[in-house]
């Protein structure tokens, strides 16, 4: 490989623009109809509150393993510099394929299960590292599955959301409150935690992190079904 960085655009683009035209050519999709997992014409702030916090989790978890895995792989001595930055590199590019990979996903499974198997994903993948700091197959392995694994959150929870609610700008604001929040502040206390406790403490804040995601998902797929089964028998 040369030091240019342009193949890796390439990559992208090649990865992207088959997806783009085949999406360009579908039909808008027909309105809903209110079911279980249809949306109820209000909005729910409870369910909102659980997003945000939802959201604060997830994106903190994403942005901090892409931002402290290089620094981790070169502080465990797993990775030369060269190798810590391939890394990161295939984070963000198990991001971008698994993102691709959850559009067939996505038409044929209902947005809970899909999000309870990416949570899980992303923990058996985290747990990869967190056992095996210092092998570079598990913290490869782990990576490419934290990547897949986060690829469809993001869209299949507003998905998720629309079903169970109704969403407007301002709520939609607020999940980007919540988003914005979680990415500054993981990223953050793993900064903080990192210089006195060690390397380790990345994926163990993360895995954390992860676990309190899951509660707090089956915490708002539960409360939301119940949601809908009170306003639909009134």
């Amino acid at each position: 490989m040369s030091g240019s960085i342009n193949w890796g655009y390439w990559l992208v683009a090649l990865l992207v623009g088959p997806a783009a035209l085949w999406l360009s050519r579908l039909p808008s999709p027909p309105a809903q109809k209110v079911s279980q997992d249809g949306a109820v014409g209000q909005v729910n702030h409870k369910l909102v509150a659980l997003i945000v916090l939802f959201f604060f989790l997830y994106v903190g978890a994403e942005v901090g393993f892409g931002g402290w895995i290089y620094t981790f792989a070169l502080d465990s001595k797993v990775a030369d510099e060269t190798n810590a930055a391939y890394l990161t590199s295939a984070f963000w590019g198990a991001l971008t394929v698994g993102r691709l990979l959850a559009i067939p996903i996505a038409a044929r499974v209902r947005p809970r299960y899909i999000l309870l198997g990416d949570l899980v994903g992303c923990l058996v993948s985290v747990g990869l590292i967190l056992i095996w700091p210092h092998s570079l197959v598990a913290v490869w392995a782990g990576t490419l599955g934290i990547g897949l694994a986060m690829a469809s959150i993001f869209p299949t929870t507003i998905s998720l959301a629309e079903r169970r609610m109704t969403v407007t700008g301002q709520v939609t604001g607020w999940f980007f409150v919540g988003a914005s929040a979680g990415a500054m502040f993981w990223p953050w206390i793993i900064g903080q935690l990192f210089e006195s406790t060690g390397p380790r403490i990345m994926p163990l804040a993360l895995f954390i992190d992860l676990v309190l995601a899951l509660v707090i998902l089956i915490i708002l797929i539960s409360y939301s079904t119940r949601s809908i089964i009170k306003a639909e028998g009134q």
